[in-house]
Parts: structure tokens; sequence; C-alpha cells
């Protein structure tokens, strides 16, 4: 056998790879994007065998032809589920989309059997069912520039041209070209869980991050969990920082605790007393993603680049123990308390070190779940930060993509009296926010009957943590 036939040989398999792959991707589209009931998969194979016999019948790779069907086969294998995958939640016929370029991947391979007339043409359908069947996506990464190459190299333009230096020059394209076609499968696996388009999916030492969209907004999920919207995240981030930062006197020096996200210190940025804001994040890859990233800097308004805001590395409880009385206020924004690592920042240690790191009449704010589908678990945060010597004031929000939801202020040497009044006669006057008033202050400090009775509740330590249990034990379900 001559080099060139190995040549012919290797070309025509690593295509059947390819097309398999593809094929596969275009299927798993449909079952990503749509219920099953709303995929009629009769017109799906119909598509795929009249495509397959009309390229057999009537498509003859000569000339110009051999050209264009070679960039189409080019551009459908590695762009196509690209394609489809962007045209989704921007339309409602994205299905049609994903319909084409299954015809044209068919029709391909009719080509490329009608084309080649050597004996390895009949294990070209096993080698592209046995890739449809493994599904690995990261294979067109891998065969793109040895394909590319064989297939310019063994293009019947190729005699015609090859003193010409234009294949050279193609070859070359092509490796240029394959630096940029995505790698990354992780948005795509992540859309299996999502009804919603994935745009954005990363995985940090801490989270799994997904964005997903809706009618122009943004959803944002870690680990699977929504933790804001664009639709509404002034109802979070309005009751965490504004009441806080209205009822300390001059709140000029700030830190910050997780938060990575850059929304809450947007909100303290809107206070013009800030002299300086500490942020000590928990997830420094997801710092760094919502810095850059356009989801986030547009919702956050680039306030992770403000000249007032350092940023201060390093493990959190050593950083506290170091600090003593230098903040008015600590806002501590970090995931719920789903496992034992987490349950470290709930923790009457971690409060402690709180108030230590606070100057006299400073104030502590902490998220707390929900004080209705965790009940146990909010009021366990209530009596830790009391038992940190903090007066405590609750307060909770309705907020429309993740439910009802809950903060807890401490405040270190104010009596209780003077801490609820205080909060009572926030006005925000003068302040630009989206929610909150006066009146909605009154809103977020009344509880009403909890859902839960106990006479007291556990303090969540370092040596006996309890939180994540209670945590997971709520009524997430409803």
């Amino acid at each position: 056998m001559t080099l060139r036939n190995i040549g012919l040989h290797l070309h025509l398999l690593i295509a059947a790879l390819l097309l398999g792959t593809a094929l596969r991707q275009q299927f798993d589209l449909l079952n990503y994007f749509y219920e099953n009931n709303l995929v009629d998969w009769a017109p799906v194979f119909l598509i795929l065998i009249a495509s397959f016999a009309v390229a057999v019948k009537y498509i003859d790779l000569k000339g110009s032809v051999s050209v264009v069907i070679s960039l189409l086969f080019l551009a459908t294998i590695f762009w196509g589920f690209e394609l489809v995958f962007w045209v989704y939640g921007y339309v409602d016929w994205s299905n049609i989309v994903s319909y084409t370029t299954l015809s044209i991947l068919a029709a391909t391979m009719g080509i490329f059997i009608k084309s080649r007339n050597f004996q390895l043409t009949i294990w070209f359908i096993p080698i592209a069912a046995l890739a449809f069947w493994a599904g690995y996506y990261p294979l067109t990464k891998w065969l793109f520039i040895p394909f590319a190459t064989l297939h310019l190299l063994n293009d019947p333009l190729y005699e015609k041209w090859k003193k010409s230096g234009l294949w050279a020059t193609g070859i070359l394209i092509v490796i240029l070209i394959s630096a940029w076609i995505p790698n990354n499968t992780r948005m795509y696996e992540s859309q299996k869980r999502y009804y919603d388009k994935v745009l954005y999916s990363a995985q940090t030492p801490y989270h799994q991050i997904d964005i997903t969209t809706w009618k122009g907004h943004e959803w944002f999920y870690y680990d699977n969990i929504n933790q804001f919207s664009s639709i509404d995240r002034s109802l979070y981030f309005e009751p965490m920082v504004h009441p806080a930062m209205e009822i300390s006197s001059v709140p000029k020096k700030i830190l910050i605790i997780g938060g990575e996200n850059g929304l809450l210190v947007n909100e303290v940025l809107k206070h013009k007393d800030v002299t300086q804001i500490d942020l000590a994040p928990v997830d420094t890859a997801l710092l760094s993603i919502s810095t850059k990233l356009n989801w986030f800097t547009n919702l956050n308004n680039h306030s992770l680049k403000s000249d007032k805001l350092k940023v201060r590395h390093g493990e959190i409880f050593r950083l506290l123990a170091s600090d003593s009385s230098q903040y008015d206020l600590v806002f501590v924004d970090v995931p719920d308390p789903v496992d034992i690592e987490l349950s470290q920042y709930y923790t009457v240690e971690f409060y402690e070190l709180c108030h230590k790191a606070l100057n006299d009449n400073g104030l502590l704010v902490t998220q707390a779940g929900s004080p209705y589908l965790a009940t146990v678990a909010f009021y366990t945060i209530d009596y830790t930060i009391k038992a940190a010597r903090f007066t405590t004031l609750p307060l909770h929000n309705q907020v429309l993509t993740i439910g009802e939801w809950g903060w807890i202020i401490g405040a270190k040497d104010i009596s209780e009296t003077e801490l609820h009044n205080k909060a009572r006669q926030c006005t925000f006057e003068g302040l630009n926010t989206k929610w909150i008033n006066h009146e909605a202050m009154q809103l977020v400090m009344s509880f009403g009957k909890p859902p839960v009775h106990m006479d007291t509740f556990d303090i969540n330590t370092l040596k006996k943590p309890v939180i994540h249990e209670y945590y997971k034990s709520g009524t997430w379900i409803f």
C-alpha cells in the first residue's frame, strides 16, 4: 500500500469519527433543549435518510463543488453545534437549525462514501456509528488539524494547485483556525440540568458556576443552586446592605467576606462616606471571573475595579484574627452552609473574630438562608451570633427567583431597643435604590409567627458543627 493510499484511508477514518461525533452532538442538543414529547424523531430520521440518498444520487465532487462541500463540511462539523446552541433561547424555531445541520451532515456522509472508491468505505458507517455511540466531544478538537491537512492533500484540486502555494496557505490557515475551536464542553454538559439556555459554565475550587438566560435576563447558579438573577437582584442585595449602612452613623471602612460577584460591593459604593472596602474572597477564582466576565460586570458596574476596593488574600480566620477594631461594618456573603467546610463561616468562633474586628458600635451583617424553608438553620445562626456578644436584628424579604430569604444584623455595644428603633427610622433618602425605602424597611423587619417552635437553639461551633445538618433538613422541596 502506497503512502497516498494510507493517507486516503486515514482521511476516511477520521472523517467517519468526526461525522459520528457531530451527529451525536446534534441529537444531544435536541434532548437538551426540548422535552421528549416535543421531539418528533420520525422527521429526524426521515431527514437523515433523504439527505443521504439525495447526496449519493445527485452530488458529485468536481471542481468548485469540491471546495464548497469541503468548507461546508468543516463548518458544520466544528461550528454547527455552536450555531444551534447560540440560536437557542433567541428564537422559537432553533430545532429547525438543528434539523438543517443534521441534513448537511447526512449529505456529507453520502458524498464521502460516493467519492472514495476503495475498500475501507464499507467500514465508514460502522465507524461513524461507533463515534456516535461514544459521544466524545473533545474528539473534534484533537482530530481537526490532521483531518483538515489530509483533506487538503487528498482533494482532487490538490494536483492542480499544489505548486501555487495555495494549499500550503490553506493548511496554515486551518492550523490557525483550530486555536479558536471551542474545546470546553462543560457548558453543553451543564445544559442537561437547565431548561433555560446556558450562557456560561465554569468550575472553580469551590463552585460549579452556571449562567442561564431567559427573556433577556440572566440567572446565576453556584453548584446548581440559584444565587441571584439580574431581574430581581435588588431584592436581595439592597436589604442586605442599606439598612446596616444607614443604622451605622458614618460608615467609612468596610470589610466584605465572600461577595466575590461584586454586587454587594456595588451597593456599598452607593454610600459616599465609604473610604475603604476590604474584600476577603472565599473563592478567588469566582472573584477573577466576576471581574472580567461581562455578565457579572454589567450588573456590578465594574465595582471590583474601584479605587476604594482592596482585595485581601489569605485564610479568612487569620485575616480576622490580625484585625482589631478596624471596621465600621463587616458583611458576610458566603455560600449556604451545605457542608462542614462552609459551616465554619457560621460558627461562634467566626463571629467572635468579626466582633473583634469591629470598632465600637460596629455592625455585622450575614446572609442566613430562608427563615421559612430552613427555619431551624436561620434561628441557629441568630442564636450563634448572639453567643458572640452581638445584639441581633433578623431581616427577610421575598426574592422572586430564590424565594423567601433572610439576613441577620449583629450590633456591637448597641442595645436591642436602640438597634430596632434605628432600623425602623431608616428612610434611605438620597440613596439610589431600586426597591428598598422606609415602607419596605418595616416589611423586612416583620416575621409573624415562626413555622417552627423551639424553646432554644444550638450554638454552631467549630468543634460541634450543626448548622449544615439543619440546613439540609429544611423544606427546600417547597
